[in-house]
């Protein structure tokens, strides 16, 4: 099973932290595959990346949007193509998306 984890950010909330509970169950008592993808980095980013490869939607549409960079900053290490991002999860071809919270819908459109 592949399975494509989407938090809408890695704050110290009740969504986020809920998540990183599920993807560490999940880790620990099956030998499934995943990713995840936050829409925004955050405190707990280093917690999502030490379970897995994570993504940070808003640094890859930054590179997407160049006009973003004036507003949000540009973090290279993080950057990542766009394209290259859709061809990786296009690869990975999860069976499952869970998405932690309606706020999530941002990432998914």
């Amino acid at each position: 099973m592949k399975i494509l984890f989407i938090s809408h950010d890695a704050t110290r909330t009740g969504a986020p932290i809920s998540l990183l509970h599920i993807i560490r169950w999940f880790k620990n008592n099956t030998d499934y595959k995943f990713i995840n993808i936050l829409g925004r980095g955050g405190p707990l980013e280093a917690e999502f990346r030490e379970l897995g490869e994570t993504f940070i939607f808003e640094d890859i549409a930054k590179e997407r949007m160049p006009w973003l960079q004036s507003i949000l900053g540009k973090d290279p290490w993080r950057m990542l193509s766009y394209k290259s991002f859709l061809n990786k999860i296009e690869k990975f071809d999860p069976q499952l998306i869970y998405a932690n919270s309606v706020a999530s819908v941002d990432v998914l459109v």
